[in-house]
């Protein structure tokens, strides 16, 4: 296996281990929060930095939101991109 290729190879993995501790963070706040009332807060920092549970309807800032087939495509795309990418 060549240096380029272990450096692919290290990146996706990096790349699914970020995306696993996302996850797992989103079902922990996710399950934290429920149990709480409304706009409930956890001060972290005093009132300078504090913890409030949101929930987003899109991906990131709320983009595409209600399209899920674009997103659907979009990330089709990407899978095919990477898939090319591999085997060149």
């Amino acid at each position: 296996m060549t240096t380029a290729r272990r450096r692919d190879v290290a990146m996706v993995g990096l790349g699914l281990l970020v995306i696993v501790l996302d996850q797992l963070t989103k079902h922990w706040i996710t399950s934290y929060f429920s149990t709480k009332p409304p706009n409930y807060s956890v001060p972290i920092l005093g009132q300078v930095l504090t913890l409030v549970y949101l929930e987003n309807p899109g991906v990131a800032f709320s983009l595409l939101e209600g399209q899920a087939v674009m997103f659907f495509f979009i990330a089709i795309a990407i899978g095919v991109i990477g898939y090319l990418y591999w085997r060149s």
